[in-house]
């Protein structure tokens, strides 16, 4: 564990408080998103890759200012355990079955891709938007797991020691707070996604590393996009307007 400075409180108030304060209170005016043209899916994919790194860069600054080595902070080549690679691999199958049956099965289609229209409509719709989508989903892969993984974890850990009790809170805390920032998403999607980040905690209690995560984070993005493609299809407009972008 670390011993917990100044700096450490003053980024995890922001992370824990002030995010899911700001998340809950844009929830209150929930509305449908509007329509995304493929400039505006480009901007804002490397708008908020830029603000998750710069986020993520910020930990690693305190972290380095504080003398730490960053193999603490999940950053190490270990021989993978066991069973942090069954759980990831059971995290993946459930998103896999999960993703199968809301866009396999025709009583749900339609109303998964009405909710996703409404929800997430900056999802790609055609090839070269999913390109651009490639750097925001590692973008997110590496900086939300230094946040929410590798931070806050062992933050709270340092924090209140090794009990059991302090480990349950060690997972859960973040993972509510990860759930509770994706509110954008909808109700619906905030719950999935508490359910994929509390086994993804448990990942990083059992290896102490955060490269499994990163992965298996950046994998479970990457499908997501597709399924966005699939959900969101383009109009002969998407694919003219991403064609003219590309060629600018």
């Amino acid at each position: 564990m670390i011993d917990l400075c100044i700096w450490d409180h003053m980024l995890i108030f922001t992370i824990g408080v002030i995010l899911p304060a700001l998340a809950l209170w844009r929830g209150k005016n929930e509305q449908s998103l509007p329509l995304f043209s493929t400039q505006e899916k480009v901007q804002l994919y490397y708008t908020n890759s830029f603000i998750l790194l710069l986020a993520a860069g910020m930990i690693l600054l305190v972290w380095w200012y504080c003398g730490r080595s960053f193999q603490q902070l999940g950053f190490e080549f270990l021989e993978p355990d066991k069973y942090a690679l069954g759980i990831a691999a059971g995290i993946l199958l459930l998103y896999m079955i999960d993703v199968t049956v809301e866009v396999g099965i025709p009583s749900r289609l339609e109303k998964t891709r009405r909710r996703w229209r409404e929800r997430t409509p900056f999802m790609p719709a055609t090839r070269r938007e999913f390109v651009h989508f490639l750097f925001l989903a590692g973008s997110a892969a590496v900086a939300e797991e230094i946040i929410f993984r590798g931070y806050f974890i062992t933050y709270i850990l340092s924090y209140l020691g090794e009990s059991l009790n302090a480990q349950i809170i060690a997972i859960a805390v973040p993972a509510v707070v990860f759930a509770i920032v994706h509110l954008y998403q909808g109700r619906y999607a905030i719950v999935k996604i508490l359910l994929l980040a509390l086994p993804m905690g448990l990942i990083f209690l059992i290896s102490r590393s955060l490269l499994l995560l990163i992965l298996l984070h950046f994998v479970i993005d990457v499908l997501g996009g597709l399924a966005g493609m699939y959900l969101i299809p383009a109009t002969a407009a998407d694919e003219s307007e991403s064609e003219t972008y590309q060629s600018e």
